[in-house]
């Protein structure tokens, strides 16, 4: 019983303390007062910094005064963290050393509603108690150069433990060092970090000297004090490197911030290419980010560029931001582009009229059809520089395409529609030449020979040659690589040519021969002929192709060869495995003969020799049918349909083609980075996003199917809040110490009602919100009711203190961004009660049973 009072009483203290802090000139915003609303407070006087709550409750005063300048705030932080540090058990439950953890010290989350600390480790919480010490921060702005230390600055008070002060600065230095080099654990910390330091506070504004490196301003107040080897300005700059997005429209940092980021990227690059193991960008993320999106990278700085390259197009944010920072590279609003992969797999490949009308298929359609991203893609097809990128990025020029001929790249979509068909051919199809890629074996090439001696008069001498050829396909080299440019990704049919050719002569080892002559007689050639493929692939047999030349295909030098053309059909090899597996073997045989006779009375002392030789191979170039797919040269029938993410803030659209009649639908895309905007009017907010093609799609945010300007309504139930009602009952008379129970004349009953840590959780307040009306019932007397409107990082943006049962408070937002209103929530406590008494009861009969009821029921919401 009499901790259950003790407890009641010490939650009061800490209410009426939050009342009074919460009421700091310049945090809150003022509220609405009616007549019927008198006993409304928004502003309190005579705040006791004197008052400190026990420890127990510390978790609960902070959640809700957090973004309040109080030098009670800053001392509840330190022996916060002082407390964890020197008992790493101190949030776990206790039944001594004086706290304890149970449903009374729950703390105000960031709009989910109470939450127990038991087991919380307050310095390396990454959300709740990260976001509540960054607004302290904010709110405290000469509480970081505290924390850490800083010349000038007051230093941690050395009662939390006098012989301690120089570890008890080392543990806050240590803690805000954590924050600020892991901001991607700690991300409420590192926006407030953008936050408090946007007016140049503890940064200052740094230069740069000749050689580019940075020379720190007296202002940038950091460097004066160290930690873990380096300055803290180090470490701020670790932190706000995170936000840092480089593409010209930054969501967190001004320009002065990104100025004061961009002086340390000479200095950090030339750290990292020097020290690479053992530079700052190696050990900490956000710092290797700040160096890759640098002007230096962009131009390949000591040649580091294409790692940094590869680095931004794995993040698939400012790719364009990147490419256009090279001096060579100025492609208007290229910056636009965050994927570069994804953008060239959208563009379509018209050029705009850029082309010679000769030159394209349709030249009206390559006029009106073209998009944002043709032009982008267009242009970095054409520079060299960014080709060199480009080609070197697997991701990239997946997209891009390995060569001309690959069918997943935008520049085999760009040939196309640039590649009049020529005349008596396929204009659906494409035959591509490719060189070298047939592997010969065997004795290509024969030489035979014959002697005749004149010693022994007339006589013939006969010689023979066969050549054979063993030469092989492997299909694999047809497809796009860095050794075949020209390779193609899609082949339905392959034309191989085998030649045979053979001479013949007689040489006379005296000159001019006397008394005699040579006869020489006719080459005969034959072929041994046998085909061999891999399975799915079908050998159509030899066909006429006169178009060898003429298509590109290199000649032999020996005009008068036989020469056969064999055509396969590979449209069975469905897959890029089955190709890279399958191959093509001939095996051919030619022959050649000739004979020569000595006339009679010859008188060559040395005879004759006859010789001849046959040869057999492949023709140089080997053709590639392509079929070309009608989406290729008239672009697709897409249909878009989006799915928007959390908040709106994301989005993909998936494209599904009209004409795709394939099986695995390989003409569907998705796109994930569209571009997104929001925009509320009259208290209902539009989401737009743009998709590859210019299209939009818009989502209208209007729950309650409100009207322009009407109110929305929200009514609150175990869904949508925590701790909205409480009720009480009792018959039972209590009476007055001292009295008798035969000598009875007062006695009361009571009945009481509390809402500790009530809540209405986030994505409940629209954006655009200015008033909000909070309907509540009180029975029958409200002792008091707090309400805190909370930001969706913790901050107040509105507060109400109730002591006067009217049924309803207003709390103005008048002046409220809908960035504060994001995710926003409201955090409300209170107490009421009930009491019938009597007196003379014991012959008048028994006074009437209370009972009490304390709840908020309804929120209306304005704009």
């Amino acid at each position: 019983m009499f901790r259950k009072i003790n407890l009641k009483a010490i939650r009061k203290r800490i209410l009426a303390a939050t009342i009074i802090v919460a009421s700091v000139v310049g945090i809150l915003q003022p509220i609405t007062v009616t007549a019927a609303e008198s006993a409304v407070t928004t502003t309190a006087a005579g705040f006791s910094e004197n008052f400190i709550p026990t420890r127990s409750f510390y978790p609960s005063y902070l959640s809700k005064n957090a973004s309040q300048k109080s030098t009670t705030v800053k001392k509840i932080w330190e022996r916060l963290f002082y407390e964890e540090w020197k008992n790493p058990n101190w949030s776990k439950a206790q039944s001594k050393g004086g706290y304890y953890v149970n449903e009374t010290t729950d703390y105000h989350s960031l709009g989910e509603g109470p939450k127990s600390f038991e087991g919380k480790n307050f310095a390396k919480d990454s959300k709740d108690f990260d976001a509540f010490l960054g607004q302290s921060l904010i709110s405290n702005k000469e509480f970081l150069g505290e924390l850490v230390g800083l010349p000038g600055y007051a230093p941690i008070e050395s009662k939390l433990h006098p012989n301690e002060t120089t570890n008890i600065q080392n543990l806050m230095k240590n803690i805000v060092y954590t924050k600020l080099t892991n901001p991607e654990t700690y991300q409420y910390f590192a926006k407030a970090m953008a936050e408090l330091t946007a007016d140049g506070a503890y940064i200052g504004v740094n230069t740069v000297d000749k050689a580019g490196h940075v020379v720190k301003g007296s202002n940038n107040l950091l460097k004066d004090v160290s930690y873990n080897g380096q300055p803290f300005d180090i470490w701020m700059l670790s932190c706000l490197a995170f936000l840092y997005e480089g593409d010209g429209s930054e969501t967190y940092l001004n320009d002065a911030q990104v100025a004061w980021l961009k002086s340390y990227q000479r200095y950090l690059y030339d750290d990292y290419v020097d020290n690479e193991a053992n530079s700052l960008a190696k050990k900490y993320p956000s710092i290797y980010e700040l160096i890759a999106r640098s002007t230096d990278a962009s131009n390949n700085y000591r040649g580091y560029g294409q790692e940094f390259f590869n680095y931004v197009v794995d993040s698939k944010q400012g790719g364009g931001a990147w490419l256009n920072q090279n001096t060579n590279i100025n492609v208007a609003k290229l910056e636009q582009v965050d994927n570069l992969a994804e953008m060239f797999k959208f563009a379509i490949g018209w050029c705009g009229g850029f082309e010679n009308e000769n030159t394209c298929r349709d030249h009206a359609s390559c006029i009106h059809k073209m998009t944002d991203y043709d032009r982008f893609a267009m242009a970095l097809k054409n520079n060299t520089t960014a080709l060199y990128y480009i080609n070197a990025n697997e991701t990239v020029s997946a997209t891009f395409g390995k060569s001309i001929n690959d069918q997943n790249g935008y520049q085999y979509r760009y040939m196309v529609k640039h590649t009049r068909p020529l005349d008596n051919t396929n204009p659906n199809s494409l035959n591509i030449p490719m060189n070298n890629l047939m592997i010969s074996k065997g004795n290509t090439r024969q030489t035979a020979k014959s002697w005749h001696s004149s010693f022994h008069g007339e006589g013939t001498g006969v010689a023979v040659a066969y050549a054979h050829l063993l030469t092989t396909l492997n299909l694999k080299d047809i497809l796009p690589s860095e050794s075949n440019p020209d390779g193609v990704s899609n082949p339905q049919f392959i034309i191989i040519g085998i030649y045979a050719e053979g001479e013949y002569a007689c040489k006379m080892t005296k000159d001019p021969p006397t008394n005699g002559n040579t006869n020489s007689h006719s080459v005969s050639r034959k072929k041994d002929f046998k085909i061999t493929c891999s399975e799915g692939i079908d050998p159509i047999g030899e066909v006429k192709f006169k178009d060898y030349e003429t298509l590109g295909g290199v000649p032999t030098k020996n005009k008068k060869n036989v020469t056969k053309f064999y055509k396969f059909d590979v449209s069975g090899l469905t897959d890029v495995s089955m190709l890279e597996a399958a191959k093509i073997q001939i095996s051919v045989g030619a022959s050649s003969s000739a004979d020569a006779t000595n006339a009679s009375g010859s008188s060559s002392p040395e005879g004759a020799t006859y010789y001849t030789y046959a040869r057999v191979d492949a023709m140089p170039t080997v053709f590639v049918e392509s079929p070309i797919n009608d989406c290729d040269i008239n672009e697709h029938s897409y249909n878009g349909s989006i799915k928007w993410g959390e908040n709106y803030s994301t989005a993909t659209i998936t494209y599904t083609c009209r004409k795709d009649n394939t099986l695995d639908k390989s003409h569907n895309m998705i796109l994930t980075s569209p571009v997104i905007t929001h925009d509320t009017i009259d208290g209902i907010t539009t989401h737009k996003a743009t998709g590859a093609y210019g299209e939009t799609y818009r989502m209208v945010v209007n729950k309650d199917n409100r009207k322009p300007m009407e109110p929305a309504k929200v009514i609150l139930n175990d869904s949508n809040a925590s701790n909205y009602k409480d009720n009480d009952y009792s018959a039972t008379v209590i009476n007055p110490m001292g009295s008798g129970p035969n000598d009875i004349h007062y006695g009361y009953t009571h009945a009481s009602v509390k809402l500790h840590n009530g809540s209405l959780h986030k994505g409940h307040i629209p954006l655009g919100v200015k008033k909000i009306e909070i309907y509540y019932t009180a029975s029958e007397v409200l002792e008091e009711l707090i309400f805190y409107v909370k930001s969706g990082n913790g901050k107040t943006i509105g507060y109400a203190y109730v002591t006067s049962n009217t049924g309803k408070v207003t709390i103005n937002l008048s002046d409220t961004s809908d960035k504060a209103l994001t995710d926003s929530y409201i955090d409300f406590d209170g107490s009421a009660y009930t009491k019938h008494e009597l007196n003379d009861y014991w012959w008048n009969g028994q006074p009437a049973p209370s009972s009490a009821k304390l709840s908020v029921d309804k929120i209306l919401m304005y704009f």
